[in-house]
Formats: structure tokens, sequence, C-alpha cells
């Protein structure tokens, strides 16, 4: 679905091309791969020169409306964020040494049965996508019949405005941007569903992983010093997996929460602000604005917090395995497991810089409850 909006296109790879029937369907493979490659490119092109078109809208435009500074600024962030997504999705799926490299590598490891068996749950795994993306196509068709509304109805005409600008405030104007206005909302809402998915998958492998790691360790002892070489390769397995699908995400979660985290501050000064003169539909857009941005920082750092604690949870099995008469080498073993579960933090990051945990969701939300109350009390 995401190459409707052309924010994702995969080439087919070796493996995949063997497989397919004849040199007929191939034939008929690479021209709808190359399409939608060069569909990404163009419509990443257009987002930018959307923001290019915004910019001048701060002082200039055919239909200049003044006192719009808080409408524009907060749509201006959004456009930015909606190129961004598109811009670095297309770099992950432009080299094949980005996304396709890490589907390959999982699905390797997927298939892999070497001492631990990965078995995830692919009904849960279904389930989940299911309601995701049903909640995704809910907000786009919810910000679509919106934007029809203000402009059939013109209770709000700054709405349309804002939108429109610098261009003419015309019929033909309207339609054109409304149009785009929603193919951007599956840019804003499809990275995020994408990146929530393919962390709750990865995080079902850690669990999946961790309680083979169970079974072992409690029906299976005497094996487990055979094992443990393999026990510990396939936790550094998953540990390269998530790696290399960090190369790409931790540039989209830096633009989700730097972006997410200004429009939720903007946001709540607007609404608590009592000098600011807004209408009844402003304040409800305002609030949808709000719940969004919050919602898809809270999902994208739940389920990135949650493979942080799913890749360190072998911990508590290994330290209740028994000692007695290891070898040398098999100590050893055990050593270097412990020092990467012991090690820096196991998990997403944003740029590099900071891994997402459960502590950093906490200190997240502190962080907007303080400046929440901060306005309240200061009355601004």
């Amino acid at each position: 679905m995401m190459k409707i909006f052309g924010l994702y296109f995969a080439a087919p790879s070796p493996t995949e091309m063997s497989e397919l029937d004849s040199e007929q369907t191939v034939s008929k493979h690479k021209p709808r791969a190359a399409f939608f490659k060069w569909y990404s490119v163009f419509m990443t092109v257009l987002s930018g020169l959307n923001v290019a078109r915004y910019l001048p809208s701060f002082w200039v435009g055919v239909d200049f409306v003044p006192h719009l500074t808080v409408s524009r600024v907060t749509m201006i962030c959004w456009i930015v964020q909606c190129f961004l997504y598109r811009l670095f999705l297309l770099r992950a799926c432009w080299s094949s040494h980005r996304l396709p490299e890490y589907f390959n590598f999982f699905d390797q490891l997927m298939t892999d049965s070497c001492c631990i068996h990965l078995k995830p749950s692919c009904m849960k795994s279904r389930r989940f996508l299911v309601v995701i993306i049903t909640l995704v196509w809910l907000v786009i068709v919810l910000v679509s019949a919106s934007g029809i509304f203000y402009m059939a109805t013109d209770v709000e005409p700054e709405y349309m405005v804002t939108i429109c600008n610098p261009f003419p405030d015309k019929t033909g104007v309207k339609i054109a941007f409304l149009i785009f206005h929603t193919i951007e909302i599956g840019a804003w809402t499809f990275p995020v569903a994408f990146l929530v998915t393919l962390f709750r998958i990865l995080g079902d492998a850690f669990s999946s992983y961790t309680n083979e790691l169970c079974k072992i360790t409690k029906d299976e002892r005497a094996q487990f010093w055979e094992k443990m070489e393999d026990i510990r390769v396939k936790h550094l397995q998953l540990c390269k997996a998530m790696t290399i699908l960090n190369r790409d995400t931790k540039y989209l979660i830096t633009v989700n929460f730097t972006t997410g985290i200004f429009l939720v501050c903007f946001n709540l000064y607007q609404m608590v602000a009592t000098n600011s003169a807004i209408h009844v539909l402003g304040y409800v857009r305002f609030s949808f604005w709000l719940v969004l941005n919050f919602s898809f920082m809270t999902s994208l750092s739940v389920t990135a917090a949650n493979v942080n604690e799913k890749a360190h949870s072998p911990l508590e099995y290994i330290f209740d395995v028994e000692m007695d008469d290891v070898s040398r080498s098999e100590s050893l073993q055990l050593q270097l497991f412990l020092s990467k579960l012991n090690g820096p933090a196991i998990g997403f990051t944003v740029m590099g810089l900071i891994t997402i945990t459960k502590e950093l969701i906490l200190t997240l939300a502190g962080l907007v409850l303080t400046y929440f109350f901060l306005l309240l009390q200061f009355n601004i």
C-alpha cells in the first residue's frame, strides 16, 4: 500500500528473479519495479517543491490573509515532516545495502533452524498488521473528509487559505491541493505504521528466541552447554538484523521525534493560551493534530522500547544456569554472551545518539506534561 503513495519500491532480488516462472514473467516484473522506483522519485521531488512553494506564504500570496501564522507554522512543519519521510524512505529503498539487505538477512535468519528455531506467531502479526492498516486508512479518510467539508461549507475559510497559499483561493486550486494534501496524509501516516510493524515483528523474533532459550535452560539443561555457542550466535544475528534496520530507521525516528515534539508543544501552547481567539472548529483541528502526533510518537517509542527489552530479556535465564563442571571454552562463551547483554543498550536509536528505552518514553512524557503545567501555571 505504501507504493500507492510513492513511499516504497523494491527491485526483485536475484533469488526472487530465479524463482519467476519464465523470461516473459521477468520482463513484465522489471518494468513494474522501475515504474514504482521512479514514481517514488517523482513524488519525493513533488513533495520538496511543495515545501518550497509554501515557505513564501508567510509574507506573500495572491490571497494573503494575515493572522494565520500559527496555522502556517503547523502546516510548514507537517509538510517538511512528510518530505523528510519520503526522502529517507527513498534513500532506504534505493540501495541494496539498506532495507533490501535487512529483509534478505531477516528471511535467512527466520528459516535457519540451527539450535534455536524462531517461531513467532504469524497469526498475531497479521492481526496487528490489519489493525495498523485499518487505523491508517481511517486517519486518511477522516482528514480527507474534513478537507472536503471545509471546502464545501466555508465554515472556516482560513483553513483552505492555509493549504492553498500563496496561490489564489479558487475552486480548481482548492481541489488540486486537497488531492495532494490527501496523498501527503498517506506520506505522514504510513511511514510510522511501517516502522511500528517492523519493530513489532523484530520484537516478536527476540521474544521467540527468549522462549526457546527458556525451554533449553529448564528442560534441556544437559544440552545447554553443548549449544552455548549457537545460542550466542543466534542472538548476535538478531542484533545484527536490528543494526542493519537501524541504519535507516534512525533518521525516520529522528524526524518523528523532532517534528512531533514541536507540533505537540506548539499546539498545546495555542490551545492553552488565553489570548488566542480560535474558532471552535479550530480547537477541534488543533486537538486532532495533538492527539495524532502524540499517538504516533507513543506507538513508535513503545514498539522500539519493546525491542530493547526483549533483546536484553535472556539475562534472567542465563543467571539461573548451573556452572558445575563447565569447561574453559564454555565459560568463555557464557562470558561473551553476558558482556553483550550487560553492555551498551541494544535497540533502535535517535540518530545513533539515544537508544529508545522505556526510560526515554517516561522522559518525553514528563517533558510534555511539565510544559503543559507550566502553561497553565503562568496562564500564558
